[in-house]
């Protein structure tokens, strides 16, 4: 079995291809609603400049729920619900903004 630190040199290691992918784990912060992402079995990642982050992270820092659509083969993410009717539900764009800031700064969120 091989250690973390083992697996992460064995995946640098290998040669990109029409199966393979070059991914580095990503040296600068990721800060989500103020609180930075640190996971060690769930780095965050960058490949040629984009970012990718964990799915089921992000859906835990922002309250986004997700799920797998076997049906139709998808991965659908729906924003929380407002937690009374007091308040308005962020807006669709809302979400479609924070990609295109990410996209801007040159971090692609996938």
């Amino acid at each position: 079995m091989l250690t973390e630190n083992a697996e992460i040199d064995a995946i640098k290691k290998l040669q990109q291809g029409p199966d393979h992918y070059l991914l580095t784990e990503v040296a600068y912060p990721v800060v989500v609603n103020g609180k930075k992402y640190t996971d060690a079995k769930n780095p965050i990642l960058n490949y040629e400049g984009s970012t990718y982050i964990p799915l089921a992270k992000i859906g835990e820092l922002t309250g986004v729920n997700y799920k797998w659509n076997a049906g139709l083969k998808q991965v659908e993410i729906v924003s929380a619900p407002a937690a009374s009717s007091d308040v308005s539900a962020p807006s669709d764009d809302s979400f479609k903004d924070f990609l295109e800031e990410l996209e801007k700064s040159g971090n692609v969120y996938h």
